[in-house]
């Protein structure tokens, strides 16, 4: 394992009754035999991405630098992608690199790419267009907030109905800070035509919630004006 990388934080919902996080560490043990694993927790309840989530985002700080592996996904087995969101630099004591699904497990690596979430909310499942819009309005009253990351994978939630909200959003409130957006899952592709037709001025979309962590700190960081482009893709 290279220099900076010998100590790896397991968190899970595998739980404890069966034999797998025994065997993740054996397999872990294999390659990496020089490996310190420290057990984070595997008591997220099963599935719960957004539990696994706050678990994360409240022990990412004490942590030590290396590799964070985060397991939580309700679509084990699939076709999901997995993500490796690397932070702070090489070289330096706060470097790690982060592993887990591309479900927003990992959102907050937003704070250790050098940002700082200024809230959190969570739209809930099956929302339509009125409640994103709604959200929206929540998220942008709160005057800390610099840019704002909307990650949805859909499942019960449909992407063309959280577009739908954004593009209402957009109409009712004019923001003045930028967006990104990175819509995956239920009606993925319909949600992402609606949002490239609206060409909505300062909403940026991502493909991955990696990408999507690391463009919305850049924006926050330069700033309102660095909306004005809009209707960028990555």
């Amino acid at each position: 394992m290279p220099a900076g990388f010998d100590t790896i934080s397991f968190l899970s919902d595998y739980g404890l009754d069966d034999e797998f996080v025994g065997v993740v560490k054996a397999v872990i043990r294999g390659i990496a035999p020089a490996a310190t694993v420290i057990d984070v927790t595997h008591g997220v309840a099963t599935h719960d991405v957004r539990a696994g989530s706050l678990v994360l985002a409240r022990s990412i700080q004490y942590l030590p630098p290396g590799v964070v592996l985060a397991v939580v996904d309700p679509g084990v087995g699939g076709v999901r992608r997995a993500v490796a969101v690397e932070v702070g630099n090489d070289n330096t004591a706060d470097h790690s690199i982060l592993v887990g699904p591309d479900n927003g497990l990992l959102a907050p690596a937003v704070a250790l790419a050098g940002g700082a979430p200024a809230n959190f909310l969570d739209a809930g499942g099956g929302s339509k267009a009125e409640a994103i819009t709604s959200a929206v309005q929540v998220i942008l009253s709160d005057p800390k907030v610099k840019a704002v990351l909307c990650n949805i994978f859909g499942g019960i939630t449909r992407c063309d109905e959280v577009a739908k909200g954004l593009i209402e959003a957009f109409r009712q409130i004019d923001p003045q800070v930028p967006f990104v957006v990175r819509l995956d899952g239920t009606n993925g592709d319909e949600g992402r035509a609606l949002l490239g037709e609206a060409n909505l001025a300062g909403v940026y979309t991502e493909a991955t919630m990696d990408g999507a962590a690391a463009r919305v700190v850049e924006l926050a960081s330069a700033g309102a004006a660095a909306a004005n482009g809009g209707g960028r893709s990555g």
